[in-house]
């Protein structure tokens, strides 16, 4: 770390270092993990890591946060902790648990990704950065863990099993995966129990940004989190980005970290629903390759505005107008869109295809379209309400309100059966389209119409409308008007 951070205490930070001669399966492993010959590791599967925590204004969690990083059992580890501009200090908390970390206070708010990136300037020497939230608490073996998958699986990115804070038996996160068109979702079904079903060590799309642990020097390749996203996703684009450099994520289910979350009683912020939808959009617009994103972008405008109508049509209004909102928002960003994708090109090793198995087949977005906030199923329910309504017509006054309204519906067909089964009458506005719509469309460039005796002038605007609406249906101009 930079000699311009102080420590908790007087008492400098043991970081693990050791300044004598590596012998050259030492050499071999800095080249493997990119050092330089001068920095030497200290033996086999134990290189110094450096816990970076940012915190701002944490509660009385935060003392069990940097209990747990004192408890672990990996001797090569030091802690920078970050004030991302928060009004309280938390130097006094840190010393009491942590006497040798150090603590570096921002003087304004920069978001999580921001506070983070804080560690390229004030880190120097360590192989990995362990990125916490302040509102984690790790298993003793938790940073062994991730550290001994890291050289298992020759990973540049591990992330560990996430359970709730309360509830250690319910899990978070287990990695997530990403579908095509840039829509993340969690492993692990919300409140799911844990029995075991995720133990396995694997490589997945992305991991929780709770903790994660990420190589040094593939967080300085592709520059650290994105600071235009703050949070709300920028895991999933961290982790994207390290798929472009050729790196591997791994999920790691031996480490085990349990995450407070409850992100909404800490800051006054907009729906969340909003942001993560324009984060997710910005992902897929900045780390694909050109080839694939033209092939991927029509089909997620389509996607999006299938959300779009199926929110509206379900009620949820809100969600509409956050989808709105986000691809508004990311044309109106476009040219810091183009800024990222051309640092992200010189970071770039492999071809998008090399990682698209890792995505889920599909789309995420349809299958979560029904799911409301609290991942209620809207079919269901609307499904449920049917068969209550169903059984409500039993009463007599609804039975007599039923047979009512069948007798005028049957009505309603038997006189307009000439309207649905032969063509319409050719009477004032409904006159005969033609056999096609093409031919509605050409009448617009010509000055000649054969409506009625034929007549020189230009064509209504509703000749080529019609004429397009019924291409769209299949060439019917009945099914147009």
């Amino acid at each position: 770390m930079n000699p311009d951070e102080d420590p908790a205490d007087d008492g400098p930070a043991d970081t693990g270092r050791d300044d004598s001669a590596v012998d050259d399966d030492e050499d071999e492993l800095d080249r493997k993990w990119g050092l330089s010959p001068t920095e030497p590791l200290v033996g086999f599967g134990a290189p110094p890591v450096v816990a970076v925590v940012v915190t701002r204004d944490a509660g009385d969690w935060f003392a069990e946060t940097c209990a747990s990083l004192a408890a672990q059992d990996y001797e090569s580890l030091s802690v920078l902790v970050i004030d991302n501009g928060g009004t309280e200090d938390p130097t006094p908390v840190v010393a009491e648990h942590l006497p040798s970390a150090f603590v570096k206070r921002l003087p304004e708010d920069v978001g999580y990704s921001g506070a983070a990136n804080d560690a390229l300037t004030s880190v120097e020497g360590a192989p990995f950065l362990l990125l916490c939230h302040d509102d984690v608490r790790l298993a003793p073996s938790a940073v062994t863990e991730l550290v001994a998958e890291a050289f298992r699986a020759n990973a540049g990115i591990v992330g560990p099993k996430v359970v709730d804070w309360d509830r250690s038996d319910r899990l978070r996160s287990v990695g997530i995966s990403v579908d095509p068109y840039g829509f993340a979702s969690e492993i692990a079904e919300p409140d799911e129990i844990d029995q075991s079903q995720h133990d396995l060590a694997r490589e997945v799309f992305a991991v929780s940004g709770a903790t994660m642990l990420v190589r040094s020097d593939l967080f300085e390749a592709v520059g650290g989190f994105t600071e235009s996203v703050p949070f709300f996703g920028e895991d999933v684009d961290l982790c994207w980005r390290a798929h472009v450099a050729g790196a591997s994520v791994q999920f790691c289910p031996r480490a085990v970290v349990a995450h407070r979350g409850r992100f909404g009683e800490r800051r006054s912020v907009e729906d969340p629903e909003r942001p993560l939808l324009r984060h997710q959009a910005r992902s897929m617009l900045v780390n694909y390759a050109p080839g694939r994103l033209l092939m991927a972008l029509p089909v997620a405008f389509l996607l999006s505005l299938a959300d779009l109508v199926g929110s509206l049509v379900l009620g949820r209004f809100e969600r509409a107008g956050d989808i709105v909102a986000a691809w508004f928002a990311n044309l109106a960003a476009f040219p810091s869109l183009l800024r990222d994708r051309r640092r992200l090109a010189r970071a770039r090793r492999v071809d998008d295809a090399s990682y698209l198995p890792l995505m889920r087949q599909g789309s995420s977005r349809i299958r979560t379209l029904v799911r409301g906030a609290e991942h209620e199923n809207r079919l269901l329910a609307a499904t449920q309400a049917s068969r209550s309504y169903l059984r409500s017509l039993d009463d007599g006054p609804n039975r007599l309100a039923l047979g009512v309204g069948a007798v005028a519906v049957l009505l309603a067909l038997l006189g307009a059966r000439n309207l649905l089964t032969g063509p319409l009458p050719v009477l004032r506005e409904f006159v005969d389209l033609g056999p096609s719509g093409a031919r509605l469309v050409g009448q617009w460039w010509s000055a000649w119409r054969g409506a009625g005796l034929g007549e020189s002038a230009v064509a209504p605007g509703a000749v080529p409308g019609l004429g397009v609406l019924s291409v769209l249906l299949f060439g019917s101009t009945g099914a147009a008007w």
